[in-house]
């Protein structure tokens, strides 16, 4: 995760298509990817949750 500072409005970074850090850092928007599924297992029985929660609730 990165953390920026001084975005004019909500979410205004979702339409950059790049990014400098220092002088030798450039990082290009390639394209949009799906947040992971790991949060819909089950960590202690490894079981996937069927209805796909919490991550259908967090594309909304």
């Amino acid at each position: 995760n990165i953390i920026v500072s001084g975005v004019d409005k909500p979410y205004g970074e979702d339409y950059w298509r790049e990014i400098q850090i220092g002088d030798q850092v450039k990082l290009r928007w390639f394209r949009s990817c799906l947040r992971c599924l790991l949060t819909t297992i089950n960590q202690e029985t490894g079981i996937r949750d069927p209805n796909q929660e919490p991550w259908k609730t967090l594309q909304t």
